[in-house]
């Protein structure tokens, strides 16, 4: 099984992460530190599709994730 480590490595930033997506993977990776194993799994499962939207989709689907990543966090960051 992947460590979180390393699962967390391949979803560093890329050239095409804009400043929003960017404040949003960091946000991630510091939540995911933070929380206990059940939790961190479900945001690295959130983080690993909001990259692949960021990657492949088109303007309206990368707005509404980012839309959708914020809320999520916002969610978790309430909780805790």
């Amino acid at each position: 099984m992947e460590s979180i480590k390393a699962k967390l490595d391949k979803l560093r930033f890329s050239e095409n992460d804009d400043e929003e997506s960017q404040l949003l993977i960091s946000r991630a990776e510091r939540i995911i530190e933070e929380i206990v194993s059940f939790e961190r799994q479900q945001i690295i499962d959130a983080l690993i599709s909001f990259k692949s939207v960021m990657k492949n989709g088109n303007t309206v689907e990368k707005r509404k994730a980012k839309e959708g990543f914020s809320v999520f966090l916002n969610e978790i960051d309430d909780i805790h």
